[in-house]
């Protein structure tokens, strides 16, 4: 459909505007902080680039999406049958930037209206490319215009939106790390008592920890007794991190499955693992506190945004 190729291009340029944007802004920001003297003008800048990266990224993410929606509103669906695959052109191959401009196979599908009518017609390039001639393909077409079909898959319809919105999502994400890291020091600096107003190096951050940690408590009478580890929170960080160790390895020793489908249960994996080691953490401070609600760690859980993300776009891919 002309609407989704014509969004596509369109929430691409975004992207790349948006990542020029970003060299600009954050390098005069960065360097406009080094130049005030501020230690966080690194952090800064890679904060204003990742956001300039990552919120037209996002955008256009849902741009695409709010287009794939409309364009399953505007069609009906029917069952077509893959004739056989033909090789894109070198143009086409050139603008999806395959390696060496190396040309994709497109589907050839056929499907016949209510009305009787038999229409063929090609698909994305790489798309069904795991089907055997004559299989069954779902597929989308406007009423009034059966000859404006696509192939009714993840990658045809949802795929462009689930790659802008896995860029945008690690580009936010690396953003949000940076700007609270600058947030954490500021809080920091505004706490200590005696150190100074303007932005402080790594040193004067650890001196200044020193600072506002609370006095030593007077030795007990009796000796301290460390608390126990909750053995839930033990046994769920153990298996976690086996997980973890074994998210890569077993996948693809003994997976005999479509290479997709091998990356989906891996990063599943890692996700799973991530969150495990996430609930493990917040069980044990929680027992060590005695009930005090505890801070979730923010990169684990970003990292674990990603990762899972990464898997459902995987997966579905397999779906379609």
């Amino acid at each position: 459909m002309e609407a989704l190729q014509d969004t596509g291009t369109q929430a691409q340029l975004w992207m790349w505007a948006g990542i020029g944007i970003g060299l600009l802004l954050g390098g005069a920001a960065g360097g406009i902080a080094a130049w005030l003297g501020d230690a966080r003008a690194l952090t800064l800048g890679l904060a204003v680039f990742q956001l300039c990266m990552g919120l037209p990224a996002a955008t256009g993410a849902l741009r695409l999406a709010q287009v794939a929606v409309q364009v399953q509103e505007q069609t009906v669906p029917a069952r077509g049958r893959l004739l056989g695959y033909e090789a894109e052109s070198a143009s086409e191959a050139q603008r999806r930037k395959r390696p060496g401009g190396r040309p994709a196979q497109r589907p050839r599908v056929a499907f016949t209206t209510p009305e009787g009518q038999r229409l063929e017609f090609l698909g994305l390039g790489g798309s069904r490319s795991g089907l055997a001639v004559g299989a069954e393909v779902p597929v989308r077409y406007v009423a009034a215009r059966p000859q404006e079909a696509l192939v009714a898959d993840f990658q045809t319809l949802w795929g462009p939106a689930w790659a802008l919105g896995a860029f945008g999502t690690f580009a936010l994400s690396g953003a949000a790390v940076f700007l609270l890291g600058m947030a954490g020091s500021g809080r920091v600096a505004a706490e200590a008592p005696g150190v100074p107003s303007r932005p402080m190096t790594k040193s004067e951050r650890r001196a200044a920890r020193k600072l506002v940690q609370p006095a030593a408590k007077p030795a007990p009478l009796s000796p301290a007794v460390p608390p126990a580890r909750d053995p839930l929170s033990r046994g769920l960080h153990l298996a976690s991190v086996g997980l973890l160790l074994l998210a890569v390895p077993l996948p693809v020793m003994w997976m005999r499955a479509r290479p997709m489908e091998v990356v989906a249960v891996v990063f599943a994996a890692i996700t799973a693992g991530l969150v495990g080691l996430i609930v493990a953490q917040a069980l044990a401070r929680r027992a060590a506190t005695g009930g005090e609600p505890a801070r979730w760690p923010l990169i684990p859980a970003l990292l674990a945004l990603n990762f899972g993300y990464f898997a459902l776009g995987a997966w579905l891919f397999t779906r379609a």
